[in-house]
C-alpha cells in the first residue's frame, strides 16, 4: 500500500494564501479602527474638559462681575440720594420751587437744570437714627433730601428723613400754601421734616397738615417728648384732616391724638376723612389752594367700614392744578384701591403715589 502523499496541489496553496490575505487586512482594519477610536475618545475628552474648563471660568468671571457691581452699587448708595447711609445726598427738584429766593439744592425736572450736590455727613446713633455732628460736638439729624416733582406753582416733595426708619412724608408747596401729609417713623423725624420744610414755609404755618393713617412709620414726627417737640407744636396747623377708623392702640397713636387735641385746643380745626368726603361738621370735600389748584378728599369704603388691615383706613388725596392732577393714597391696599376706584370718577394722573411710600 502506496503512503498518502502530504504534497499540496497549486489549488490549495492559492487558497491558503487567500485565507492569509484576508486575515491580514482583517488585522490592518481592527488595528486602523482601533487607532481611529482611541484618537475619537481622545478628542471627545478633550472637548469635554475644554467645555468645563470653560463654564467653571464663565461662572467664576460673573461671579467677579456681581461681586464688583455689588461694591459699586453699595458706593453708588453711600455718595448719592435714597440710602439713609450716605454723607452726600442728591435732590431732584422741579423749576423755581424755592417762596423765599433761597438758592436750593435742585435738577429741574421737564426744563433745562443742573446737578448738585448737598453734604451731609452722618453716623449712626444707638437707635439706628442717623445724626450730623455739629462744631460744638452736639448731635443734631441729618438735613433730609427729597425727591421733588411738580410744577413751579405745585410741587410735591417727597423727603428722606435721614435715619434708618425713614417712613412716610410729603411735603407739598402749592403758592402760598404749605401743606404736610404723614411725618415719618421716629419721633425725631420731626427735626428732618423742620429743617426741610423751613425752606419754603417761612412764616411758620402749614395750612393743611394730614395724617393718612395710625401707624408709625406715617404719624411718629407729629408727637412731642420733653426734649423735643412734634410737627404739631413747631408749626401753626390750620386744617388736621386724619382718618376716620383705627385699630390702633399704641402709645405712638396715643401720643399723636394727644398732640393733635393739643393743637386743636390752640386754634386748628380738626376733620376726619369722613367728614371730608361728606362734607359734614364744616368740613369741605375739595379746599382751594388758589388760581386753578385745589385739594380733594376722595371717598372710599373704609373710612365708614372696618377692616383688619390698618392701612385700608388711609386717607386718599386729588390734588389739581388745571389740566394736571396729583393722586396720594397713603398705604392703600388692593380692598381699598378697588373702593376708591369704584366710588370716584378719578382722572388720568400725572403723578400717584402708590401705598406703601412709593414702592
Amino acid at each position: 500500500m502506496r503512503a498518502k502523499s502530504t504534497k499540496q496541489t497549486p489549488s490549495g496553496k492559492s487558497g491558503n494564501s487567500a485565507v492569509a490575505a484576508r486575515k491580514r487586512v482583517t488585522k490592518k482594519a481592527v488595528k486602523a479602527a482601533k487607532k481611529h477610536t482611541g484618537l475619537v475618545i481622545a478628542i471627545a475628552v478633550i472637548l469635554v474638559v475644554i467645555i468645563a474648563v470653560g463654564a467653571i471660568l464663565y461662572f467664576k468671571v460673573d461671579k467677579v462681575h456681581e461681586a464688583v457691581d455689588s461694591l459699586i452699587n453699595r458706593q453708588e448708595t453711600t455718595s448719592t440720594a435714597g440710602g439713609s447711609e450716605g454723607s452726600a445726598s442728591e435732590e431732584i427738584s422741579a423749576p423755581h420751587l424755592s417762596g423765599n429766593g433761597e438758592d436750593t439744592t435742585s435738577t429741574e425736572i421737564g426744563s433745562e437744570g443742573g446737578t448738585s450736590e448737598e453734604p451731609t455727613p452722618s453716623q449712626p446713633t444707638n437707635d439706628g437714627e442717623e445724626t450730623t455732628s455739629t462744631a460744638g460736638g452736639s448731635e443734631e439729624n441729618t438735613v433730609p433730601h427729597a425727591t421733588t416733582y411738580g410744577e413751579s406753582d405745585l410741587s410735591f416733595h417727597f423727603l428722606e428723613l435721614g435715619n434708618n426708619y425713614t417712613g412716610d412724608s410729603t411735603y407739598i408747596k402749592a403758592g402760598d400754601i404749605d401743606i404736610l401729609i404723614d411725618a415719618g417713623s421716629r419721633q425725631n423725624s420731626a427735626d428732618a421734616i423742620a429743617s426741610y420744610v423751613d425752606r419754603y414755609c417761612t412764616d411758620g404755618k402749614l395750612e393743611y397738615v394730614i395724617a393718612t393713617h395710625a401707624h408709625q412709620d406715617h404719624i411718629a414726627g407729629f408727637t412731642n417728648t420733653n426734649n423735643r417737640d412734634g410737627i404739631f407744636k413747631r408749626y401753626e396747623c390750620e386744617v388736621i384732616i386724619d382718618f376716620a377708623l383705627t385699630n390702633a392702640t399704641s402709645g405712638v397713636y396715643n401720643n399723636y391724638v394727644a398732640a393733635r387735641e393739643e393743637e386743636v385746643a390752640a386754634g386748628a380745626k380738626h376733620y376726619t376723612a369722613l367728614e371730608c368726603a361728606k362734607e359734614t361738621n364744616g368740613a369741605q370735600k375739595t379746599y382751594s389752594l388758589g388760581e386753578g389748584m385745589s385739594m380733594t378728599i376722595l371717598y372710599q369704603r373704609f373710612y365708614e367700614e372696618t377692616s383688619g388691615d390698618e392701612n385700608n383706613y388711609s386717607v386718599c388725596v386729588l390734588f389739581n392744578h388745571g389740566e394736571n392732577y396729583y393722586l396720594l393714597t397713603g398705604d392703600l391696599e388692593k380692598e381699598g384701591e378697588a373702593s376708591l376706584v369704584k366710588n370716584n370718577r378719578l382722572p388720568e394722573v400725572q403723578l400717584f403715589k402708590a401705598g406703601h411710600h412709593g414702592s
